[in-house]
């Protein structure tokens, strides 16, 4: 039986994510009993608040477990609507401006699909989000990769993004702060992007999911900038900032006219998001207070400060120095090693998961992502398993 046939060009041509080599390979490794330290997903190590557990338990034995509209429940865009208000100073009509998604990882896919034709081109920022190229490569999309990394230092040049807009240019993709360097995009260089977006007539997708975790500078939305809110969708979740990662609860906020469309992509995609997840999340957003959002910030930081001391100490080790997200991108080939081959020998040889550089843009074969998103015991312990490793290379 010849399988290849039955695979779409765009997944042939997206090839093999090799960070699922790793997990497959740590997974294997768990059930045979090995006690593995996690630096591969970005998944917080914190619990839902128990203000949205309560609710969504409340909601289960209530009943309210049947399909919602496709929008999402009032109550949760309202308090997105009141989120996007607070933090970034924008207005929202939640009846018609804010959509309800399964992650953001669907409102990427609705986006894309809605709006994106097969050969139509997408600017991105590189390195960036796995997924993002993943998903534009298997729907036919031209992923347009900007380098804003040279030599282990943030290059951000935003004029230089012109030079990549093409007539079949429809969109740009920013992500700040940024997975997987760290990165955040200055007011000032927001306000040229914006430029440069109502030059060339681009919708832009605003991720945001990571705008808690600022360590250094602030969060500023493309949004912000004059004109750029009716040509900006933002993107965001309930999973990075309440550590609800398994709820898949996303959004979208935006113009009225493309919510409208992307609703009948995503209605007939999901039909909604899980119902008592959503009444979650509501008291998720509603309840949240600076003081638990400043403790859980402090807490990354302070093991992006451990890392980033421990990686000096490391002559083979360059690294990208992230000034928010929970990640940082890590220059191995010093080492003689890729990153695939870094990822699993550190694996299987010092039980630590993380993940390869190469599938976060073109040219980061040399590189490995680590995620500090484990409890702060677990990252010193992997930090000085790191050296050890390192020191057996050479």
């Amino acid at each position: 039986m010849n399988r290849d046939r039955y695979f779409s060009p765009g997944i042939m041509e997206a090839g093999i994510d090799t960070v699922q080599t790793v997990l497959d390979e740590a997974a294997v490794m768990e059930q045979a009993g090995e006690s593995l330290i996690c630096m591969d997903m970005g998944t917080p190590d914190l619990d839902a608040p128990e203000r949205a557990k309560k609710a969504a338990s409340k909601a289960l034995m209530e009943g309210k477990s049947a399909y919602t509209d496709p929008r999402g429940i009032l109550p949760l865009r309202q308090a997105i609507a009141a989120k996007e208000k607070r933090d970034n100073g924008l207005d929202y009509d939640p009846n018609w401006e804010i959509m309800v998604t399964v992650g953001a990882s669907e409102a990427l896919l609705s986006i894309c699909s809605t709006f994106l034709d097969p050969g139509d081109e997408i600017i991105i920022p590189s390195p960036g989000y796995c997924a993002y190229f993943y998903l534009m490569t298997s729907l036919g999309i031209k992923a347009v990769q900007v380098p804003v990394v040279k030599n282990c230092q943030v290059h951000l040049d935003v004029e230089a993004f012109e030079e990549y807009i093409t007539d079949r240019t429809k969109m740009l993709l920013i992500n700040s702060p940024h997975n997987p360097t760290g990165l955040i995009y200055t007011r000032e260089q927001m306000e040229k992007l914006a430029k440069i977006a109502k030059k060339h007539d681009l919708l832009v997708i605003s991720d945001e999911c990571y705008d808690k975790y600022c360590f250094e500078g602030e969060h500023v939305s493309i949004a912000q900038m004059p004109e750029m809110q009716e040509r900006t969708l933002i993107i965001n979740s309930v999973s990075k900032s309440y550590g609800m990662t398994g709820w898949r609860i996303g959004y979208i906020a935006g113009h009225r006219d493309f919510l409208e469309r992307i609703n009948m992509f995503h209605g007939n995609l999901v039909l909604c998001a899980p119902s008592f997840a959503q009444y979650g999340a509501v008291e998720a957003f509603r309840g949240e207070k600076k003081a638990e959002i400043d403790e859980i910030r402090s807490k990354y930081k302070e093991r992006r400060d451990y890392i980033v001391a421990a990686l000096d100490e490391i002559e083979e080790l360059d690294y990208v120095y992230p000034k928010g997200a929970f990640y940082i991108m890590v220059d191995v080939h010093k080492t003689g090693l890729t990153g695939l081959e870094f990822a699993l020998r550190f694996l299987k040889e010092h039980k630590v998961t993380t993940c390869p550089g190469e599938v976060y843009g073109s040219g980061f074969e040399g590189f490995i992502r680590l995620a500090y998103t484990c409890s702060t015991p677990k990252v010193k312990e992997a930090m000085a398993r790191l050296k050890a490793f390192v020191a057996s290379l050479r």
